[in-house]
């Protein structure tokens, strides 16, 4: 029960995020059948949340703090508390529970480490603890983490593998970088060994690990449920100072950071958005509150803005 009424409220946090951006539709009210309320109070700065096969919910906190709600209550003491270098963007950003969860225990975490690092690593749950000697890093930076950009999502595919994504680390020289981490979408096995068939596993130089690059702070991503594109990754993309992309994460493609930031519609930069064997176009965009709508095909003000279908669809 509680998992599907978290299931609505879900849902309609989204419902109601697409109506904060429809002109005249901020005051309706969301359909009839969600239900708002309030599953648990006193958290700190919930980034990632779970379900387990029995019911219970693993709640991630940004400092490094995994709670446990079990029952319907929260637990009287984390079930880990990470060390973490956790201050502005960096810290315990997410979370997912392997497959198989019920037999193993396994709970992976993209997190900054107390030593300034950002890593993927495996932890092992036991009854209501998750034990700290049972790390097993998967992936990790070279790089001291900066204070921005850090993505931090991660989720099991359809297909079985391990996905992350990580921020490009406040460095534009990161995503067009296949040596390094940052700026990509990364896909492994369950215990962090490669798959064969990673678009870069044959290429001097690079990470072996990497699925998609040119990516700024793609910091929330799902997998298509249905449809043409069912089992493909859609990305959400936080852009600099002018566009938010929406961009369908294809195998070995190239999402255009630093050089491209949405799809531009002037003579000038239209021919850098277009669709190459390696850079991808985003399926969608939105002006950034930060910048001035300026450009054929906005309207709005510079704080609530949307682009006509003209200039946001990205064709087939």
């Amino acid at each position: 029960m509680l998992g599907k009424r978290l299931g609505r409220l879900a849902a309609g946090a989204i419902v109601g995020a697409a109506l904060l951006v429809a002109p005249g539709a901020a005051e309706s009210a969301p359909p009839e059948e969600f239900e708002r309320l309030l599953v648990v109070g006193g958290l700190e700065e919930p980034t990632s949340f779970r379900f387990t096969p029995d019911g219970d919910v693993l709640i991630a906190e940004k400092n490094g703090a995994i709670q446990l709600l079990h029952d319907g209550e929260l637990h009287d003491h984390p079930l880990i508390e990470l060390a973490t270098a956790g201050s502005d963007e960096r810290g315990l950003l997410g979370m997912e529970l392997d497959p198989d969860f019920a037999l193993n225990g396994y709970v992976y975490v993209g997190y900054t480490a107390s030593d300034n690092l950002d890593r993927l690593s495996r932890f092992t749950m036991t009854g209501h603890e998750i034990d700290p000697d049972s790390e097993l890093v998967l992936i990790q930076s070279q790089q001291n983490a900066n204070v921005f950009h850090h993505s931090g999502s991660v989720k099991f595919g359809p297909d079985g593998k391990l996905y992350w994504t990580l921020g490009m680390n406040t460095n534009n020289q990161n995503p067009p970088n296949l040596g390094n981490v940052h700026g990509k979408m990364h896909r492994i096995n369950a215990d962090g060994s490669i798959p064969a068939d990673n678009p870069f596993v044959d290429t001097p130089g690079a990470e072996p690990s990497v699925w998609a690059y040119g990516l700024r702070n793609s910091f929330r991503w799902d997998f298509v449920p249905s449809g043409p594109n069912a089992g493909s990754v859609l990305a959400g993309d936080v852009g600099g100072s002018e566009w938010e992309e929406l961009n369908l994460v294809e195998r070995g493609a190239n999402y255009g950071w630093p050089h491209v930031e949405g799809c531009a519609t002037t003579a000038r930069t239209r021919s850098r958005c277009m669709p190459t064997r390696t850079r991808r176009r985003p399926r969608a965009r939105a002006r950034s509150p930060r910048s001035r709508c300026t450009r054929a095909g906005c309207s709005g003000s510079s704080t609530r803005t949307r682009c006509s279908s003209r200039t946001t669809r990205s064709g087939s």
